[in-house]
Order: structure tokens, then sequence, then C-alpha cells
């Protein structure tokens, strides 16, 4: 097997893997988040993210950063 070959398999892979995460994150009811640094780009942000699938929720209020930070 080629490299390339090798290379489409492991592409062709990690797409259906994506599409799973997706259907499983989509049918999570984001019952429990907590505070996680999350790299973005060339930084890292913090963010709430789902504590059963690890989706990315939305950036934590002022009075959860200070909970978090204390």
């Amino acid at each position: 097997m080629s490299r390339s070959t090798k290379i489409t398999d492991l592409e062709n892979q990690r797409k259906e893997i994506d599409k799973s995460i997706e259907q499983i994150q989509s049918e999570c009811s984001h019952q429990s988040s907590s505070i996680k640094n999350i790299l973005t780009g060339s930084q890292f942000k913090l963010k709430m993210v789902c504590n059963d699938c690890s989706l990315e929720l939305r950036y934590p209020t002022k009075s959860e950063m200070d909970e978090y930070l204390s």
C-alpha cells in the first residue's frame, strides 16, 4: 500500500470519526458542564465544555470565571 493510499484511508477514517462525534454531541442534552482550557488557533481560551460529550458550549460568565479562578 502506497503512502498516498494510507493517507487517504486515514483521512476517510477521520471523517467517519468526526461524523460519529457530531452525532453523539447532537444527541447529548449537555446537562453538566465545566470550564476548560481550549486551544483555538495559536492561543488557549477558557470555555464551558459539556462533561459528557466534550462539546464546546460557550464562554463562561464573569461569575463562573471568578469561581473558577478562586
